[in-house]
């Protein structure tokens, strides 16, 4: 038999892709049986443990996991099938396998799923073959390790919106071939739904894009199948995405740096330059040709565009849908390449080299092709060579090259285990296992943890030391989220901020530990000198071992997770119970409980004699009901009575149950538990959300039972999903013969009953009178849909520079006065260093006021500041420095790395001097700036001004 060339070529370039991706990940890292560590990977290890240990045996796919930040509803909000599916691979290899080769699962599946998808779409040979070959141009993408799409960003944890975005690519081909033969509205439903249940953000943007079908074609029929299947995705999906909708309330996400206004040119990347001559071919012949496809891909790429603007109006994170602005192009790209190659004969050895050729650009760059060339020709130290290959590893329009990717997967996939400090880490937790207080432990906050594999590494605590710890990946997921970050910051010399409403708390261990008792933390380690030293000082701290740097306190030794407030709630009748919650936190009347209610009750008022409200509604109140409005909350915590009472409390813990034995009949008892919707008790008549993120009961009887039961959100998607996964195995049961003749042929009999079939033609009658412009394809609405979508983008770009200016002008000062040191001649700091020049409207220094004459002279010495920065944005440093000699000189560090040697032109007079901060720099809000002078020969810097400055952003000019 003649084997056709195209179906070989297409065979070999597919193969060849996946095993230039084989490289990278080596056996002998991926097959290793050891902890995956890295960024947030490690600690997703959890999320797996957890799903096979716990929540299957016990028939389960969401639960509470009370071992991160006082308890989180776990895959509430987070995404099941990756997880699920380690578990079912577990049953054949160790679970740290299945969890590593599910990790890389969406890299290789990504260049599988395109060229399917382009398949699917119709593109003629080797326009899917070639797309298949241009995923690594994305996948391996270094400018970006958070938004998703590339493999630094699955490393970095994001694994699961790897494997989604691989079915969304799928997905979106799949859509186009159903809807045009009106056929697999099976599978594009299934398909869909586990879009979803693997990222949010993808069906989001699936959701979007499908509506080009309603703007084309046969709308009305069109709009029949996407309701068809949409409808079904939906009940599939059910038992997730309806809990997640009815309890998001219940999460806890802060507006940072993610959510605000984006710059619009973060959807353009400058290395697919070439690319992008590709794809503007493919968009001009399309549509000179009026080509639904090119007209498809146009409408998702301002799809993703809209979303990305819209994050001023819907609460989203903007980054998630620029790997669709970045990859989309890529495949017009590749239809481009299909067009021109159309009078080639060999079409398939074109096909061979484009693909080559593409990883050969992706893995060396146009400098390391021509380093590469040199070496082979034996003229690697020709002086023009060596000039080409400096101009084209400088040149930001072209690819340069795999840097930092190996690298990153080894430190990965080596493991926990695999590091040197790794005794230390089974040390401590080994330490904590065995020690006889029950409470919860917490972890100083530090950079340095990175040695372990990851700074988050004591989220993987529980597994190895049996202990329940503050820290936690998701973060979203608890009510404690703000909470557990403000203690941090009271205990902890260098903790990150999320950026809730609350005030900022200072380091201050006795105010922390009080914070601590809060959520029963028993075990403090502390880890820095500096806190180390002031714990030891502290007689609330007691010493109990020293593990290397680390060192292990006990706290609130009379502490328990379920204890008698020390003065009597309050009660809020309130729907803005958060930020009650954050006022509290940060006031000094903590050991008075605010208790939230939307309404109140007669119960209620029996139990609370203090009631602050907080909404118009009308009670009955007992004679010693006292009432109080929010603007007289301070009053009202004042008015609470110390409660005085020698009753006994003891409580068991399980996974998803808490059992008390108490003689507090009657007495509010505080139980140290995140609160969530589906806690319910037993032995009290309900459960209150307690002040800032607790529980809250009054005991009835002297046996009381907490348990994480379901809600009717729960019941409602658990009936969904059944009644959806019922449909998909009826209709493949039909499609066997037997079944068909036998229960199928009854089922359409029924169907066929001569009554319902009546009552059908009467609500048709009764269709029948609508009015026309509601019974026509949609010839109204389209149109006024397309201008409205039109209107609003345009409406959001020209909003784009007043909203990068209220970002800016909130970003705030970075340091203050104790940020500043140095060993200088004259270092002049007598005046407010957080004064921004409204002259400049610059984010300044204490360097910065121009109307001052002082300066800093920088000799045989340095200054260093801190200055405030924009996380994932271009941001460029300004000095002003004064010159009237040639020798002076000076070296630039940031965040303590050399960046630059400043030298003079002795041109007499203040000279600005430019410099763009490096990327890698500019993944946090703040950098350190450090100007040091060390040349005996030179002269220093008289430096008058520094600060940041973000092009495109007025607030900056």
């Amino acid at each position: 038999m003649k084997l056709n060339p195209e179906f070989v070529a297409n065979c070999i370039s597919i193969l060849v892709i996946l095993s230039f991706l084989s490289i990278f990940f080596p056996p002998d890292l991926i097959l290793s049986n050891t902890t995956t560590t890295g960024g947030d990977m490690g600690s997703h290890y959890v999320l797996a443990h957890y799903m096979k240990n716990y929540l299957l045996p016990h028939k389960k796919l969401i639960g509470w996991y009370p071992h991160w930040m006082a308890g989180i509803p776990m895959f509430q909000f987070y995404f099941v099938p990756p997880y699920l599916l380690m578990s079912f691979i577990s049953l054949f290899i160790p679970l740290e396998i299945s969890f590593k080769l599910v990790t890389i699962l969406g890299v290789f599946l990504l260049p599988l799923t395109t060229f399917l998808a382009m398949r699917f779409m119709g593109f003629e040979f080797p326009t899917p073959a070639i797309a298949s070959g241009f995923t690594t141009l994305l996948l391996f993408l270094e400018t970006q390790s958070q938004w998703g799409g590339n493999i630094p960003s699955t490393l970095a944890g994001e694994f699961s919106y790897m494997i989604s975005f691989s079915l969304t690519i799928l997905l979106m081909g799949s859509l186009y071939l159903g809807i045009k033969r009106k056929r697999y509205t099976i599978w594009n439903s299934v398909l869909l739904a586990m879009v979803v249940l693997t990222h949010i953000y993808t069906g989001i943007f699936i959701t979007l894009v499908s509506i080009f079908f309603l703007l084309s074609g046969d709308r009305s029929r069109n709009f029949i199948y996407l309701f068809e299947v949409f409808f079904l995705a939906g009940l599939i999906s059910g038992f997730w995405t309806i809990p997640l909708i009815a309890k998001l309330g219940f999460s806890a996400a802060p507006r940072d740096v993610f959510f605000d206004f984006p710059n619009l040119d973060i959807v353009i990347v400058p290395q697919f330059t070439l690319f992008y001559i590709f794809a503007a071919i493919s968009v001009t012949s399309g549509i000179l040709n009026r080509d639904k496809k090119t007209l498809y891909f146009l409408w998702a790429i301002l799809s993703s565009v809209f979303l990305i603007l819209s994050i001023k109006y819907i609460n989203l994170l903007y980054i998630r849908f620029i790997p669709f602005t970045y990859f989309i192009p890529l495949l017009l790209a590749s239809d481009g390449l299909g067009r021109v190659s159309r009078n080639l004969r060999a079409r398939w050895l074109f096909l061979i080299i484009v693909v080559l050729s593409t990883l050969i650009w992706v893995n060396l760059g146009v400098s390391g092709v021509i380093s590469e060339i040199g070496k082979v020709a034996g003229c690697g130290d020709d002086p023009i060579l060596k000039a080409t290959e400096s101009y084209f590893r400088d040149f930001p329009f072209v690819s340069h090259g795999i840097t930092y990717i190996p690298s990153w997967i080894r430190w990965n996939y080596e493991g926990l285990e695999g590091k040197k400090a790794y005794n230390t880490f089974r040390e401590i937790n080994g330490y904590l296992r065995d020690c006889n207080l029950s409470g919860r432990v917490d972890i100083e906050y530090s950079n340095s943890y990175n040695k372990f594999g990851t700074p988050r590494v004591f989220e993987v605590s529980p597994i190895f030391s049996n202990r329940s710890v503050m820290e936690s990946l998701l973060l979203e997921s608890s009510l404690t989220f703000p909470f557990f970050y403000y203690i941090q910051k009271e205990m902890s010399q260098d903790a990150w901020w999320p950026g809730f409403p609350i005030e900022m708390p200072s380091f201050d261990p006795d105010s922390g530990v009080e914070s601590l008792r809060l959520y029963n933390v028993q075990y403090f380690v502390a880890s820095s000198k500096e806190t180390k030293d002031a714990l030891d000082t502290n007689d609330r701290f007691r010493p109990l071992k020293e593990i290397g740097e680390f060192k292990v306190y006990a706290i609130n030794e009379d502490s328990r997770y379920v204890e008698v407030p020390r003065r009597e709630p309050v009660l809020v009748i309130t729907d803005n119970w958060k930020q009650f919650s954050y006022d509290w936190f940060s006031s000094d009347y903590r050991e008075t409980p605010l208790v939230f209610s939307p309404t109140i009750d007669e119960y209620d008022l029996s139990r609370f004699r203090i009631i602050v409200m907080d909404k118009p509604l009308r009670i009955q109140k007992n004679e010693n009901t006292q009432l109080f409005y929010p603007e007289d909350i301070t009053r009202a915590l004042r008015s609470s009575q110390k409660i005085e009472t020698d009753c006994t409390v003891t409580e068991t813990l399980r996974e998803e149950e808490i059992l008390i034995n108490t003689n507090c009949i009657n007495q509010p008892l505080l139980v140290k538990i995140s609160y969530f919707p589906n806690w319910r008790v037993e032995g009290a008549e309900k459960i209150y959300l307690a002040s800032p993120s607790l529980m809250l009961i009054f005991p009835e009887k002297e046996s009381i039972r907490i348990y994480y039961g379901e809600t009717l959100a729960d019941k409602i998607g658990n009936l969904s999903s059944i009644l959806g996964i019922l449909i998909v195995f009826y209709y493949l049961l039909t499609r066997n013969s037997r079944f068909r003749r036998s229960v199928h042929e009854r089922l359409l009999i029924l169907i066929r009953y001569r009554q319902l079939k009546t009552r059908i033609s009467l609500l048709q009658g009764k269709l029948s009178h609508l009015p026309g412009f509601l019974r026509g394809n949609w010839r109204w609405f389209l149109p006024a849909f397309s201008v409205f979508f039109a209107l609003l983008i345009l409406f959001l770009y020209l909003n784009e520079q007043s909203s990068c200016n209220k970002f800016c002008l909130s970003r705030g000062y970075a340091g203050g006065e104790v940020s500043f040191q140095g060993t200088v001649d004259h270092y002049h700091l007598g005046y407010n260093h957080q004064t921004e020049n409204k002259r400049h409207n610059l984010l300044c220094t204490a360097l910065c006021d121009k109307t001052r004459p002082e300066m800093v002279y920088v000799s045989n010495g340095y200054v260093q500041f801190d200055m405030s920065i924009v996380k994932d944005r271009e941001n460029r440093l300004y000095l002003r420095m004064w010159d009237n000699v040639n020798c002076r000189s000076g070296n630039l560090y940031i965040d303590d790395v050399f960046v630059k040697r400043i030298e003079g032109n002795g041109k007499f007079g203040w000279h600005d001097f430019e410099f763009k901060i490096p990327e890698e720099f500019a993944d946090s809000s703040k950098i350190t700036i450090k100007l040091e002078h060390s040349d005996p020969e030179c002269y220093g810097w008289d430096l008058s001004e520094a600060y940041i400055r973000v092009p495109d952003c007025r607030c900056y000019h």
